[in-house]
C-alpha cells in the first residue's frame, strides 16, 4: 500500500452551486464560491491534465458536496451533485472594470444556473475531472464516493499502452468543513493525481534499430484508492492503493527506430498511466532488433532498487536507459519528480 496523494491543478474558479434554482434560492442568496489551482502543461501520449487551458478544453466537471455534520442528522448526505462546465463565449473580455467574464457555471443539460449555501452546517467538497469520465472507462464510476472514511473509487488500468491514445487522466479535489461565513463563501478546491506515470529516455544504444516494446512484469493494474486524510487541513498528502486481483505484465508498444525516431536524452515514449504500488519483484523487458537483424534480448532486469521501491501517486518516474549489447543487463537511471512542478494561478470567478 502507498500514501501520498500530491497536488495537481491550481485554477481558481468561483462556481455557484446546487439545490436551488436562482428563483426559488432563499433570500439572502449565498451563492458558493469556487476555486482550483493549476499546473503547466506537457506533451503527452495518454491525456493528462496539467494546466488551466487542459481544463477549459476539457470543459467540465462534476461537484458533489456533503453534509458531515452530525447533529443536522444528515451526516454525509449529499447536498449537491452537479455539472460545472467552462462558459468560453466570453474568453478574453472583460467588464467595464476590467473584470473577466470568463466563467464556470453549473450547468443542467439546457440551462446555466446559480447554487447557494444552506441555511446551517458545514459540507465537504468533492469535485472530478472528466465530468462523465470519457477515456477513464477504466475508473469504476459506480465505486466513486464519499464517506467518513474519505474518498475512494476502483481503477483497473489497461495492461497494454496501445489504447492509451484514447486514455484520459482522472483528477480529483477535496475541499473538507466548508461554510457560508468562511472565507467569503470561496471554497479552494486543489485538483490530485491519484495515479503515477512514467516515461522513457535513452542515453546510449549499441547496434539496436527497431525498438519493439518495454514491458514491465509483475505489476498491479487493478485497486482500491482511498484518501483517508481526515484533518480537513491538508487533502493533498494521503492517498492510499490497495492492489486487487493479480500481477501481470503491461507492455508499453514502441514501435520507433534509432536513430532515426529517438534522439538521445530526450522523453521517446510516454507519458504512461501506471497504478501506484510496490515494484519489489518487477521485472523490466525489452523487444527490439539489432542493426544486423539479429534479435536483442537482454537480460530482464529488476526495476526495484534500494532507492526507489515504490511507485507513489502524483509522481512522475522517467527510466533512462543504457542499451549494451545483447544478452547483457538493461542499464538505467530512473529520474523521480513531482508532478505538480511549476505551479501558477489564475482566478477566475462567477457572479
Amino acid at each position: 500500500m502507498m500514501k501520498r496523494g500530491i497536488t495537481i491543478l491550481h485554477l481558481a474558479t468561483a462556481l455557484l452551486l446546487v439545490a436551488c434554482s436562482t428563483e426559488d434560492a432563499p433570500q439572502p442568496k449565498d451563492s458558493i464560491r469556487l476555486e482550483v489551482v493549476n499546473n503547466q502543461t506537457t506533451n503527452t501520449r495518454a491525456s493528462l491534465f496539467e494546466s488551466l487551458n487542459d481544463l477549459k478544453a476539457a470543459g467540465n466537471f462534476t461537484v458533489q458536496a456533503y453534509f458531515h455534520e452530525a447533529e443536522t442528522g444528515t451526516d454525509y448526505t449529499k447536498y449537491i451533485d452537479a455539472r460545472v462546465n467552462y462558459f468560453a463565449d466570453a474568453e478574453g473580455q472583460k467588464d467595464e472594470n476590467g473584470k473577466s467574464l470568463e466563467t464556470w457555471r453549473f450547468f443542467d443539460g439546457t440551462n446555466y444556473y446559480t447554487s447557494y449555501w444552506p441555511n446551517n452546517g458545514y459540507l465537504d467538497f468533492l469535485a472530478y475531472m472528466p465530468y462523465d469520465l470519457t477515456g477513464c472507462n477504466y475508473i469504476d464510476k459506480t465505486s466513486i464516493g464519499y464517506t467518513s472514511s474519505g474518498v475512494t473509487f476502483n481503477a483497473t488500468l489497461p495492461e497494454s499502452s496501445q489504447n492509451e491514445e484514447t486514455v484520459s487522466e482522472f483528477i480529483y479535489a477535496l475541499s473538507k468543513n466548508q461554510q457560508k461565513d468562511t472565507n467569503s463563501g470561496r471554497v479552494e478546491l486543489q485538483f490530485v493525481h491519484p495515479f503515477a506515470v512514467v516515461y522513457f529516455k535513452l542515453k546510449q544504444s549499441l547496434r539496436l534499430n527497431p525498438l519493439e516494446s518495454i514491458t514491465f512484469k509483475s505489476i498491479y493494474h487493478q485497486g482500491t484508492y482511498l484518501n483517508d486524510d481526515n484533518t480537513g487541513s491538508d487533502t493533498f498528502t494521503s492517498g492510499t492503493w490497495t492492489p486487487t486481483g493479480t500481477a501481470t505484465e503491461h507492455k508499453f508498444e514502441i514501435g520507433k527506430t534509432i536513430p532515426d525516431d529517438i534522439n538521445f536524452n530526450t522523453v521517446f515514449a510516454g507519458p504512461f498511466l501506471v497504478m501506484p504500488q510496490s515494484i519489489n519483484g518487477v521485472n523490466m523487458h525489452i523487444a527490439g532488433t539489432r542493426a544486423d537483424n539479429g534479435t536483442f534480448d537482454p537480460i530482464p532486469t529488476p526495476i526495484y532498487t534500494e532507492t526507489l521501491k515504490t511507485w507513489e501517486p502524483g509522481m512522475k518516474y522517467t527510466y533512462v536507459l543504457n542499451l549494451g549489447d545483447p544478452g547483457a543487463e538493461i542499464l538505467f537511471d530512473v529520474l523521480v519528480e513531482r508532478w505538480d512542478a511549476i505551479p501558477y494561478k489564475n482566478i477566475i470567478e462567477v457572479e
